[in-house]
């Protein structure tokens, strides 16, 4: 092991030394119930330790099935038999498996919003489709309109659009 120092009297890898000092920082009840000695098996409780919090703040809430979770709680069943105090991450797991597995009643009204969310925006994402092609077809008919207006235009000259708009004999007498 390549050894950077002592943390609390116990020679870790680097890794592990900047783990639990962000741990002891954060969670600071995590070491008080425990009498970390200068004995070699601290350094073996230490490391598993390190591995274990490594995994949990790794795993995938996505992809963390019941027994990920179970297996995560006999980790946490075994640091806190030995005195560590890891509640900060039992109350997140928890968390977690009733968001996921549970009962909960917002846990079930969170699925439904969920697929309710997803229908609308598949329904939104449809409609914003329609409405693109709505807006083409709209441009492209105001296109042909305007074509047609020039071709009119052409042909009966440039005042035919207030004939047609206004009376039969407008602007053919002066002030009437």
């Amino acid at each position: 092991m390549d050894s950077v120092g002592l943390w609390k009297g116990i020679d870790l890898e680097q890794s592990e030394k900047d783990m639990l000092e962000a741990v002891n920082e954060r969670y600071p009840k995590t070491f008080q119930r425990v009498k970390i000695r200068s004995q070699p098996h601290w350094g073996s409780f230490l490391g598993a330790l390190h591995v274990f919090i490594k995994r949990f703040l790794e795993s995938s809430v996505d992809t963390l099935a019941k027994d990920g979770i179970t297996s995560l709680e006999e980790g946490l069943d075994d640091f806190e038999n030995l005195g560590f105090g890891l509640s900060w991450a039992r109350e997140r797991l928890e968390m977690v498996k009733n968001m996921k597995f549970g009962n909960d009643p917002l846990r079930l009204k969170l699925m439904v919003d969920e697929e309710c969310v997803n229908v609308t925006r598949k329904e939104m994402n449809e409609a914003s489709a329609r409405l693109e092609k709505a807006r083409l077809d709209y441009h492209k008919a105001v296109d042909n309109r305007t074509k047609t207006v020039n071709e009119v235009a052409q042909k009966f000259g440039a005042k035919y659009d207030d004939v047609l708009n206004g009376n039969l004999g407008f602007g053919m007498l002066p002030r009437h």
